[in-house]
């Protein structure tokens, strides 16, 4: 499952680059995927105790926390196969963890659509901003 996220992670990169870096929201979500990406920059996060690192393994915990997905369980079980570490950190917004774990899944089982919504929405409460109830 790691290797397919990781491929589809490449492909998304590549398609929409520019959307991605047209997209501050977007770009910040997406940060600690790129230590998911390459184990390599994982481990100088770790070394260096990047907050990125701190992400990296609280998104893992929640993967492998979720109990409506088996995509981003199987995921959870690849990382932690892998030598990352899974942590819970209270560090995070929970709406932000929540759309990552969205763009994981969506990522993941190469639902690209999901990706373009996001970013030409632009509406995302994952910054901290609060938002209006209608």
């Amino acid at each position: 499952m790691i290797e397919q996220f990781r491929e589809q992670f490449r492909e998304a990169l590549k398609e929409f680059r520019v959307e991605i870096a047209e997209n501050p929201t977007l770009l910040s979500l997406l940060d600690p995927f790129y230590g998911m990406l390459d184990a390599n920059v994982y481990q100088n996060w770790k070394n260096a105790f990047d907050m990125r690192y701190v992400e990296v393994g609280n998104l893992i915990k929640a993967m492998g926390a979720r109990e409506d997905t088996d995509v981003l369980n199987e995921l959870a079980v690849d990382f932690i196969g892998e030598g990352y570490d899974c942590a819970a950190s209270r560090d995070f917004d929970e709406g932000r963890v929540q759309s990552q774990l969205n763009l994981l899944e969506a990522i993941t089982e190469g639902k690209m659509e999901t990706l373009i919504q996001v970013m030409k929405s632009g509406e995302n409460d994952n910054n901290g901003a609060e938002r209006e109830e209608p």
